[in-house]
């Protein structure tokens, strides 16, 4: 099925500014953002125009394909290679290895056993020299599979971000990320000392549990839930649903009736303070 949507979404393919033919993205798994590449190799990208450090990306790998994996990348407009690391102070290489994707796999928030069963995901980071029309090759095992991404303009910004943190009925007021564009695009952390520029949760944001966005009227609805710390035996509620209307740059929750400026940000790399 996956490949099937990839196959059709390239026949659509994003063209950009200066003729660069980006692979269009896809939101098909839930517990991730949008993904880019074709069957068994995707990427979900956070480059966010991020030129010359680091970007965190994640690869999405079919478990049908045994074999390690090995990225490259060139630019197709100008000269020029990417760069990888497979952590932060780890070196910098022209070539990301993954020896065996099943066993170094991570578990994003929310993912099913189901899901696991199928993909591997596999945290990494990319610099990309320059802004260009890149191309990624990717080799699992015996397969290989090639994609582009376009770095030649920035991207809208991609996220509306609680400016402060809401009240939302936790124990605790969250900073909640929405993206519009995605239907599962929810995420939550609670703040650090910069308030919501900072979280005190992780490794990362959370993903919301069973999250779902819609839009009518100009206004964006959201919905997810937060899992609660019950009791063993107690009758105490070991869940919260909770549902935010976005409107006029500001991000209201039903349950309580606060609400919270939003801004917006391209990414959410936010840092552990």
């Amino acid at each position: 099925m996956l490949s099937t949507i990839v196959a059709l979404a390239a026949i659509v393919a994003n063209h950009g500014p200066a003729g660069c033919v980006a692979t269009p993205a896809v939101n098909v798994l839930s517990v991730v953002g949008p993904m880019v590449g074709t069957d068994p190799v995707w990427i979900v990208d956070g480059h966010s125009m991020d030129i010359g450090g680091p970007s965190k990306t994640l690869w999405v790998v079919a478990r049908t394909v045994d074999g390690p994996l090995r990225v490259t990348g060139r630019r197709l407009d100008g000269d020029g290679d990417l760069r990888f690391q497979d952590g932060y102070h780890r070196p910098i290489t022209r070539e990301l290895v993954f020896e065996n994707p099943a066993q170094q796999s991570v578990r994003p928030g929310g993912a099913s056993a189901e899901i696991m069963r199928a993909y591997a995901f596999l945290p990494s980071y990319v610099i990309y020299p320059t802004a260009g029309c890149w191309e990624f090759t990717a080799r699992l095992g015996s397969k290989e599979a090639r994609f582009t991404i376009d770095l030649t303009t920035p991207p809208p910004p991609r996220y509306q971000v609680t400016d402060t943190p809401l009240d939302v009925g936790t124990s605790r007021k969250l900073c909640i990320a929405v993206d519009p564009a995605d239907v599962n695009g929810v995420w939550w952390w609670e703040p650090g000392r910069l308030g919501c520029g900072s979280r005190s949760t992780g490794p990362t944001v959370f993903k919301g549990d069973e999250a779902h966005v819609t839009q009518a009227g100009g206004a964006i609805e959201a919905t997810f839930r937060v899992q609660l710390h019950a009791r063993p035996g107690s009758l105490d509620r070991d869940h919260l649903d909770i549902r935010l209307v976005i409107s006029a740059n500001r991000m209201r929750s039903v349950t309580t009736g606060a609400e919270v400026d939003v801004n917006y940000r391209g990414d959410l790399d936010v840092p552990e303070r």
